[in-house]
């Protein structure tokens, strides 16, 4: 074997992995962790040719900038985990009572999944708005700094956040949040941290719409942003049955 050849034979071997590790930091080291892996690259293929032709006849007809950011094959890959993941997530659900841990994981997964998918903007509300409860204000503010947009009203920000809720409420019907103590803190960190989009750094002040998203995600850069606005970083908030 050529070292052409080996080297594209390891590169799905390393994507395996990697959604592997993503799939273990949702469902534990299992069965349904491999499943979703797998699952997940078997998806794979037609994700990326839906992408390439919906940039294809975009860029041939003229219209406004896209809605949703472009994605690699690996960042592609770690979205069709999420989407997979929860299939499964919700048979589980329908066989045994939710664990608070688990309930929180998913929690987490599902606000960077939803809005990881679409922009910066849904972003800005999943995690800053709705995980870490900062106002509407704040949170405006916080996306004006990243994406230097300050044309959305108030009105713009409650209908684009009762989507989310909306959706939160169909996904886990009961829900209440409530303010986490240290161990809590440190678990949604642990899962931000895991759920950052793929490709992206820290440190990294470029203006590439995943990188921004990375700010808001990945809890030390997000606890940095806040400090350069002299706010102090609050709590997250955690979902409970009620």
């Amino acid at each position: 074997m050529s070292m052409r050849d080996r080297r594209k034979s390891i590169l799905p071997t390393l994507a395996a992995a990697k959604a592997h590790e993503l799939a273990r930091a949702i469902h534990g080291d299992g069965a349904a962790a491999r499943a979703v892996a797998a699952a997940a690259m078997r998806r794979l293929p037609a994700a990326v040719a839906a992408q390439d032709k919906r940039l294809y006849y975009r860029a041939g007809d003229g219209c406004s900038r896209p809605t949703k950011v472009w994605l690699d094959r690996e960042q592609l890959l770690q979205q069709l985990v999420f989407s997979t993941s929860d299939a499964v997530e919700r048979d589980d659900e329908s066989r045994r009572p939710l664990p608070p841990d688990d309930l929180l994981v998913r929690f987490v997964k599902h606000l960077v999944w939803r809005s990881t998918r679409r922009n910066l903007f849904y972003v800005t509300l999943a995690i800053p708005r709705l995980l870490y409860g900062l106002s509407t204000p704040r949170a405006a503010e916080l996306y004006c700094l990243l994406a230097e947009d300050g044309g959305k009203d108030d009105a713009y920000y409650r209908a684009r956040k009762r989507v989310l809720v909306d959706e939160l409420r169909g996904r886990f019907p009961g829900l209440v949040m409530t303010v986490a103590d240290d161990t809590a803190s440190a678990r949604v960190a642990q899962c931000l941290a895991s759920f950052a989009p793929w490709g992206t750094v820290c440190g990294d002040e470029s203006e590439e719409p995943l990188q921004l998203m990375h700010r808001l995600l990945h809890p030390p850069c997000f606890q940095a942003l806040l400090a350069q606005l002299q706010w102090n970083a609050p709590p997250p908030r955690v979902p409970l049955y009620g």
